[in-house]
C-alpha cells in the first residue's frame, strides 16, 4: 500500500507541476512583452536646458534615437514647441545653446569641433563634409533656423540684436529680422 500511495503522489506531483507550467505559459502569453535594448534606446533624452533671464522661456536640445533638435516651451503653460526639424541621426551634436535676455531668439552651434588634423566629424560621409556653425531662431516658432557663422560658441549683444560668434576669429552678426 506504500508503494501505491507513492504513485499517486508521484502522479499528483508530475500533475501539479505540468498544471503550473500550462498556467505560467498561458500567462506569459498574455504579459505585455518585455522592454528590449530597442525600446529603452527610443526614449527621448533632453540635454542643456536651459532659460532666458529676463523672460519665462525654457530651451533644450532632444535627442530622439540619434536625431537631435531644438525645443522651447513658454509661460504661461509651457507647452513643449519643436524649433528644429532635424530628421535624421547624422551624428551631428547639438550645443551649447544660448537665449537672448528677453527669450526672443536662441542661438546654437550645429556640428563637432574638428579634430588633431582640423577635420569636423562626418559620420554619415557626406561628400560634401560637416562643419560646426552657429544658427539662430526665433524661439516662438515663427521662422525658420538660420545661419549665422561658422563657429564653436556664440554670445547675444546686450541688446539681443547681434550676436558675437567665436570661430577662427570673434566675429559679429546682426541677428535676422531684428530692427
Amino acid at each position: 500500500m506504500n508503494q501505491q500511495r507513492r504513485h499517486w503522489i508521484h502522479t499528483g506531483a508530475i500533475s501539479v507541476a505540468f498544471a503550473l507550467a500550462a498556467s505560467a505559459s498561458a500567462l506569459a502569453a498574455s504579459a505585455p512583452p518585455a522592454m528590449d535594448i530597442a525600446d529603452l534606446l527610443s526614449v527621448p533624452r533632453p540635454d542643456q536646458m536651459i532659460g532666458a533671464s529676463d523672460a519665462p522661456v525654457l530651451a533644450w536640445v532632444s535627442n530622439e534615437q540619434g536625431v537631435r533638435n531644438v525645443w522651447t516651451a513658454r509661460a504661461p503653460g509651457f507647452a513643449p514647441h519643436q524649433l528644429t526639424a532635424y530628421d535624421e541621426d547624422d551624428g551631428q551634436a547639438i550645443g551649447p545653446l544660448q537665449l537672448s535676455h528677453d527669450g526672443r531668439w536662441l542661438a546654437y552651434v550645429r556640428g563637432s569641433g574638428p579634430d588633431a588634423a582640423g577635420n569636423n566629424s562626418n559620420p554619415t560621409s557626406d561628400p560634401d563634409g560637416q562643419e560646426q556653425a552657429v544658427w539662430v531662431v526665433a524661439s516662438d516658432g515663427s521662422g525658420k533656423p538660420q545661419r549665422i557663422a561658422a563657429g564653436r560658441g556664440m554670445q547675444f549683444a546686450p541688446q539681443g540684436d547681434a550676436l558675437l560668434v567665436q570661430g577662427r576669429m570673434l566675429g559679429c552678426y546682426a541677428v535676422p529680422g531684428v530692427k
